[in-house]
């Protein structure tokens, strides 16, 4: 099937005639099988099937191929996005599951669409699934559709049909929080409380309390600057000096 760049991935093709819901897979020889979408279904191990979609990778992708080590399985899981690969987290964290599957069946559906769900899974209570991964905000009509006509197939089959679309909200949302928190700040004017920064204007501070504002009820420290340069001889050195005009400084720095 032609994808993005004129490519070409591996792809189960929908059957020319689509006015029953119908699954189609490949078992793990590479056989197709063709069953309508009944309780016949129920117990046929797709965990078992090869993929029924390949997608392939081309230049400048949005998304991001990859595989996720289940740790509950003990081997990797194939993901097309790093959204479904926080998925495939979720679900190893939060659910007790046997087996995991990507791309494992061709739903064709009565309405003349047809559908490759993401996941296979298989429960440790024996309980069957499709799930689906799909970003919430690029989620159309048409996905919803899609979405609509994938569980009646799942009733009618009698697997549960499970999505995730916002699992990342929370973070999405911090990081929204921070970034506008960012710009703010940008916007505003840098206030200049470095004594380094008086010093451009001809002058240092005649005070400590202008330089450390936080110890001006300290009586006793004595103002001074601490004095970081390099000598003759290119080494580090830094000194404590008493707060003078800018002309001593100047003085000091040079015949350091």
């Amino acid at each position: 099937m032609p994808g993005k760049n004129k490519q070409v991935y591996k792809a189960i093709a929908a059957p020319p005639m689509r006015t029953r819901n119908l699954a189609v897979w490949l078992d793990q020889h590479g056989q197709k099988h063709t069953e309508l979408a009944g309780p016949a279904l129920i117990h046929q191990p797709l965990e078992l099937a090869r993929r029924a979609r390949e997608p392939v990778q081309y230049k400048q992708q949005l998304h991001r191929h990859g595989k996720y080590w289940f740790a509950q399985l003990g081997h990797h899981v194939w993901h097309e996005s790093m959204f479904e690969k926080h998925a495939l987290t979720f679900l190893d964290f939060l659910g007790n599951v046997s087996h995991v599957i990507a791309q494992p069946c061709l739903l064709v559906f009565d309405d003349g669409t047809y559908h490759y769900p993401d996941y296979f899974v298989v429960h440790d209570d024996g309980s069957r699934a499709l799930l689906d991964v799909h970003f919430e905000q690029l989620i159309t009509d048409k996905t919803m559709r899609t979405f609509a006509n994938t569980k009646k197939v799942c009733d009618a089959i009698g697997w549960k049909y499970e999505t995730f679309t916002h699992g990342l909200a929370s973070r999405r949302g911090q990081k929204q929080a921070t970034a506008n928190r960012r710009a703010a700040q940008a916007d505003q004017p840098r206030k200049r409380t470095h004594w380094m920064s008086e010093r451009d204007r001809g002058h240092l501070p005649a005070t400590i309390a202008e330089t450390r504002p936080d110890r001006q009820n300290d009586k006793s420290a004595d103002p001074q600057i601490t004095l970081i340069y390099l000598d003759t001889a290119g080494i580090r050195r830094s000194d404590s000096i008493p707060v003078i005009d800018s002309s001593q400084l100047a003085e000091i720095c040079q015949s350091s």
